[in-house]
């Protein structure tokens, strides 16, 4: 039988959740209006009749951007779950001089905001010749977000017993061996969640789309901020079935990974 306690906590859960998801809900129901009745009906109120031809012209005009952001996020995951996991087991596991002062100064890498290497992005990536590519921005993603990669790779490896690695070399496994047949087999949880937080950042990313890209590389966010300058300035039905449409693939990641994130999220914690 469930406490008064615990009914009390699901209530306030159902509040809290009905108050974030209550724009996505207004977004959703303008995305299938007609833009007279987004005028003169409740945001909170479907259409008498459902259409979903704002969704075509949206998907439309975004499926390009579509593709290319597609290409950066899994490619800018998988690079950085590689260079992340490789790296965080040789600073956890080697003893390697200087480790500790490389951590710390990993760690000021979190902290500096991403605006403060705007100067330097630019002038690195046309010096690299890569301006307005796909390539630029795998490239800034995987290295902006290698600081927080490595820090959660290593926090995570630290608690995989020595014991264990020196038990591996006494039987004659090589390194390559004991990271793919022990680290490997043991990082689900951790790979979970930098999956997860690479490629929503790399998803959802608009900042570097503007500064880093013309019309024809831009990413999703930047082609939806783009309607609202462009041909459907005023058209805020189609631009609520763009915005829906955007984020549609982080919330398909989240309903799918969620629960492996929160148990990577939790062991962490555990660990600590």
């Amino acid at each position: 039988m469930i406490s008064r306690t615990s009914w009390i906590g699901v209530v306030i859960a159902i509040l809290l959740s009905s108050f974030y998801l209550l724009p996505v809900w207004s977004a959703f129901t303008a995305s299938l209006k007609s833009l007279d009745a987004l005028y003169t009906t409740s945001p909170l109120i479907l259409p008498s009749a459902l259409s979903f031809e704002n969704y075509v012209i949206a998907f439309n005009t975004l499926k390009n951007g579509f593709l290319v952001t597609i290409i950066i996020s899994v490619s800018t995951v998988i690079i950085s779950l590689f260079i992340g996991s490789i790296s965080a087991f040789k600073l956890s596991k080697f003893k390697l001089k200087g480790a500790t002062v490389l951590i710390a100064l990993i760690s000021l890498g979190v902290l500096m905001p991403f605006n403060a290497y705007l100067i330097p992005t630019i002038l690195s990536v046309s010096f690299l010749g890569i301006y307005d590519t796909i390539l630029a921005l795998i490239l800034v993603h995987v290295v902006y977000g290698l600081p927080t990669t490595l820090l959660l790779f290593t926090g995570y490896y630290v608690n995989i017993p020595d014991s264990l690695i020196e038990a591996a070399r006494l039987d004659g496994a090589g390194d390559w061996m004991i990271y793919r047949r022990i680290v490997l087999s043991l990082s689900g949880p951790i790979f979970v969640v930098v999956s997860v937080l690479r490629f929503t950042f790399s998803w959802n990313d608009l900042f570097y789309g503007l500064i880093l890209t013309k019309q024809a590389n831009r990413p999703i966010m930047t082609l939806v901020a783009g309607l609202k300058g462009g041909e459907y300035a005023m058209a805020w039905h189609i631009l609520m079935a763009g915005t829906i449409l955007s984020i549609l693939p982080t919330l398909v990641v989240y309903i799918f990974l969620g629960r492996f994130l929160i148990r990577g999220y939790l062991s962490e914690i555990t660990k600590a």
